[in-house]
């Protein structure tokens, strides 16, 4: 069943014509075929390295296996991570 909150905020991105994870603060995950990763919206770093990068996001953590990971770009809004990505798991 849907929380009362996220019927008004699922209202609120439609009647304004933006995207729900906008609205409602949670992360944005773009991947580009099998080497560029694009998060937005994380809340840091918890663990990196060349083969696993652990992220942590409104709602959990993202995990990120491969190999040569490397975080191209970061920021306090989004972060890059390229390398050959072959997992992405999300825990809540």
């Amino acid at each position: 069943m849907e929380s009362f909150g996220k019927r008004i905020l699922g209202r609120a991105a439609e009647r304004l014509d933006l995207p729900s994870d906008v609205v409602a603060g949670t992360s944005h995950i773009e991947i580009m075929g099998t080497n560029t990763l694009l998060l937005e919206r994380h809340k840091g770093i918890l663990f990196y390295g060349t083969e696993e990068i652990h992220i942590a996001i409104s709602d959990g953590v993202m995990k990120i296996k491969g190999s040569s990971l490397l975080l191209k770009a970061m920021d306090a809004q989004a972060l890059l991570v390229t390398g050959q990505i072959r997992n992405v798991e999300l825990i809540y």
